[in-house]
């Protein structure tokens, strides 16, 4: 018996406790298997989600809706393949999930939302319960009837002869043989053709509770009706996690690649995993942006502050290269204020383009001029601009 007061704190102590388990079914000389279920809040009853908040008394209803809104995906189901639809697209069932990974398990029972912003007092313990059995497939008729009892309304006001009539039912020669079909727990070992059931280890626990109003004349005419429980009882003493360690363990889990992302195979958990897992290394804060303002107007730049972002030179300066060439003092004028159009927002990307358009412009306004040797001119104040750092 487990002290009531120990929880887990650690992957391997978990599985210290698991293997011990496991150890003592051999040593029984015991081949049933272990099914595990894992809850985040170890104050939980267990209970199938159609046996909450009273929904099992529409619970025909859900299905019916659910087929008739896409009827195409339930083409050729049976009943435990359209429950096992349903479970998977988050509609409230008589199935109940379990795994036969215990790691599984123990990711379930620490995935508490927002463990990484809540206090260590605001974090519940979590819990695995296990149990032992037999499997049984999708097609055995235990599972055939069991899941075929969600589609029927059975409200007290039918026999138990009128529903096995209704379950198509032809053999009823023992009614107490039916009536233990009815409140049956089985463990489901369904087909692997979903993805996520695959990647969870999954299965499920399929449970009739049906009561019985009986008939001490005939046990036929008893009158039958759904009926909510929990199932608790079936399980073995639970494993409790410790609340303030899940975000450890849960780490240790993702190591061993136990996480959203490899448990939920579609799109949008894979993005959710990379979500949480992209802030882990986040180690330094981010400066808030400020925009770049371009100054406006040419300054004087004392040589001391040439380490800024580019260098603005002179009026003066760049009168002196355009005096070596050009003698003309209203024609030197508007050469300069051509340079200065061009270079006033200076764009580093973009340097070749700047300077070309600067040539042309400066080579057209002495052609204009009928000056000489225009081209010639034009490119070499242009180089010895560009040569001051100007642009």
């Amino acid at each position: 018996m487990q002290d009531e007061e120990y929880k887990v704190q650690t992957v391997t102590d978990y599985l210290n406790q698991i293997t011990g388990i496991r150890n003592k079914l051999i040593a029984e000389g015991r081949s049933d298997n272990l099914f595990f279920r894992g809850q985040s809040n170890s104050t939980w009853e267990i209970r199938p989600s159609v046996f909450r908040d009273s929904l099992l008394s529409v619970e025909d209803l859900i299905i019916q809706r659910a087929i008739a809104r896409a009827p195409y995906e339930f083409a050729n189901s049976s009943a435990i393949e359209e429950l096992t639809k349903l479970q998977h697209y988050g509609l409230p069932t008589r199935l109940l999930d379990v795994t036969m990974n215990p790691l599984v398990a123990l990711y379930f029972a620490c995935a508490t939302e927002n463990n990484n912003s809540a206090t260590d007092e605001e974090i519940p313990d979590g819990v695995v319960f296990y149990c032992t059995g037999y499997g049984e497939y999708s097609n055995a008729e235990d599972i055939k009837i069991l899941a075929s009892l969600a589609k029927i309304k059975i409200d007290g006001n039918i026999t138990l002869q009128q529903l096995a009539e209704n379950l198509g039912i032809k053999d009823q020669k023992n009614a107490l043989n039916f009536i233990s079909q009815l409140q049956r727990h089985v463990f489901v070992m369904p087909h692997y053709s979903n993805s996520r059931i695959i990647s969870q280890s999954g299965a499920f626990l399929l449970t009739g509770a049906i009561n019985v109003t009986e008939n001490e004349t005939d046990l036929w005419q008893s009158k039958v009706q759904k009926s909510v429980c929990n199932l608790n009882s079936i399980f073995a003493e639970p494993i409790l996690i410790d609340g303030k360690e899940k975000q450890n363990i849960l780490n240790e889990l993702d190591f061993l690649n136990i996480n959203e992302g490899s448990l939920f195979p579609e799109l949008e958990h894979q993005m959710s995993h990379i979500k949480h897992t992209g802030i882990k290394g986040i180690q330094e804060s981010i400066p808030e942006f400020i925009k770049f303002e371009v100054l406006k107007q040419m300054n004087v730049v004392e040589d001391t502050e040439k380490e800024d972002l580019y260098f603005t030179p002179s009026k003066q300066e760049i009168h002196k290269i355009i005096e070596r060439y050009i003698k003309n003092k209203e024609l030197e004028e508007q050469v300069y204020q051509i340079i200065e159009r061009n270079t006033i927002y200076p764009d580093w990307n973009i340097k070749a383009a700047v300077l070309s358009s600067m040539q042309l412009s400066i080579r057209k306004l002495l052609q204009k001029q009928e000056i000489g040797m225009a081209k010639e001119i034009a490119h070499s104040i242009v180089r010895k601009v560009a040569e001051m750092d100007y642009i």
